[in-house]
């Protein structure tokens, strides 16, 4: 797991996962293997996937504790889908967001009694994730050395006009799933663009040095998938 997360990236394993498992169920159900019930009735188990993936993925109790509410959650809803569990969804949204704002504010106290509040983040890397919401990073480091943005219906917003990169190039793996992604970037860096869009897109907005400006020395590289999403890069 870590050697494929090394190579693809977190974010792109989840959005790959999901998009597979939604082609595989429409597929099963063209061929009538489902029976009387169709693709969209199994849409729980993406949250299923979102679990599975903070616990495997990413370090620290917040994730692994938001990771096995994505599998509760997702669990729970799949057998209200089949009418195992009966349960009127007027009941069932009010719970969840009270659960979700639970762990939001618990996480929130969790964080900053490790990490004492800061007007921005100076580590190397960055790993973030935002479902039904959104984050917003501003980081600094003398040694950017790239990372992961993953938005599932919600936005992450990074901001890196101070970092700096010691190395020719780097990679930020940016995954928008019915989201959005914003990167602010230095203007002397240099940006390519390699992402792929479905029903969705990258847009890079960067000033591109001319040649009488004179060629930016550090590129940093944005890859990922946009499905039903945006990533857009600034400076």
């Amino acid at each position: 797991m870590s050697e494929i997360k090394k190579r693809y990236g977190h974010g792109g394993l989840v959005i790959g996962t999901i998009v597979v498992v939604i082609g595989l169920g429409a597929l099963l159900e063209q061929f009538g293997i489902l029976g009387e019930y169709e693709a969209g009735d199994f849409w729980p188990i993406i949250l299923v996937i979102f679990g599975v993936f903070r616990l495997l993925g990413q370090p620290g109790l917040p994730s692994k504790v938001s990771g096995w509410l994505f599998i509760g959650a997702g669990g729970f809803l799949l057998l209200r889908e089949f009418s195992i569990l009966v349960v009127q969804w007027e009941v069932i949204w009010p719970i969840l967001a009270i659960i979700t704002g639970l762990y939001i504010v618990w996480a929130g106290f969790y964080r900053r009694g490790r990490h004492p509040a800061v007007g921005d983040d100076s580590a190397d890397t960055v790993d973030e994730f935002a479902i039904f919401g959104g984050t917003e990073t501003t980081n600094s480091s003398p040694d950017f050395r790239g990372g992961e943005l993953l938005a599932v219906f919600g936005g992450c917003e990074l901001d890196l006009s101070r970092a700096q990169i010691r190395e020719n190039t780097v990679v930020i793996n940016a995954h928008a799933f019915f989201g959005g992604v914003d990167i602010r970037v230095p203007r002397e860096w240099k940006v390519s663009v390699k992402g792929m869009g479905i029903l969705g897109g990258y847009e890079d907005k960067t000033h591109h040095l001319t040649a009488e400006e004179g060629a930016p020395a550090k590129q940093l590289i944005v890859r990922g998938l946009a499905f039903c999403g945006g990533v857009e890069i600034k400076d």
